[in-house]
C-alpha cells in the first residue's frame, strides 16, 4: 500500500484500502491508509475526515492507546489549517 503511494498509484492504493476495510472491518488500517492516500494526493480536507474516522475507530476498540488516538486527531488538525 505505502509503495503504490510512494508510486503515485492512488486509484490502486485506494482500491487496497477498501479492500482491507471489507476484509478486515474490525482493523483500523484500511481507514487509516485510505487518509493517507487522500493526503498523499493533496486532498486535504478528505484526508482529514479520515483521520476522524481512524481517531473515532480507535477509541471505539479496546487495545488503541491515547498517543494513537491523539496523533490521527492532531493530524486531521494539521490538515484542517
Amino acid at each position: 500500500m505505502i509503495d503504490l503511494i510512494d508510486a503515485e498509484k492512488f486509484d490502486e492504493a485506494e482500491s487496497v484500502c477498501n479492500e482491507l476495510k471489507k476484509r478486515y472491518p474490525d482493523q483500523v488500517d484500511g481507514i487509516e491508509r485510505m487518509a493517507m492516500v487522500y493526503e498523499a494526493r493533496g486532498e486535504k480536507e478528505e484526508a482529514a475526515e479520515y483521520y476522524l474516522r481512524t481517531a473515532e475507530f480507535m477509541r471505539s476498540k479496546p487495545g488503541f492507546d491515547k498517543e494513537g488516538i491523539e496523533w490521527a486527531i492532531d493530524k486531521a488538525n494539521e490538515l484542517k489549517t
